[in-house]
């Protein structure tokens, strides 16, 4: 059973979207995060129906949906990612990346956005 909305349970986040640059160090790439704002959002994971339907397409496998705020759809593009950082049961922190794949309207209303994700990365920040 999913989890449902609640928008007491949002947490601090923030959209970003990334940019490779050239490393200076190597013939490689590095990602950075440009043009950060703060939100706040729920981000949950989906349940295996929805998990198992996103791994047929090819954009990736969808693992996690947030609601947030309402925010511009232009701001918002194949190249945005949601960051959270999070605390362990240790009390050490880490934080996670989520790529974003599809922003939906929810109910219609231009108040919140539910964003389908996929989790990239978790480490420690």
């Amino acid at each position: 059973m999913e989890a449902r909305f609640n928008s007491d349970r949002m947490t601090p986040c923030i959209l970003a979207n990334s940019q490779q640059v050239n490393d200076p160090n190597s013939p490689g790439m590095i990602l950075t995060y440009i043009d950060q704002q703060p939100t706040y959002a729920q981000i949950m994971s989906v349940g295996s129906v929805a998990f198992l339907l996103g791994q047929s397409t090819e954009i990736g496998q969808i693992t996690h949906k947030a609601v947030m705020r309402w925010t511009d759809f232009n701001n918002v593009t194949m190249f945005s990612f949601l960051l959270r950082d999070r605390l362990a049961p240790d009390q050490s922190r880490f934080q996670q990346i989520f790529k974003i794949h599809r922003v939906l309207e929810s109910d219609g209303l231009e108040w919140w956005i539910e964003v389908e994700l996929e989790l990239q990365q978790q480490a420690a920040p």
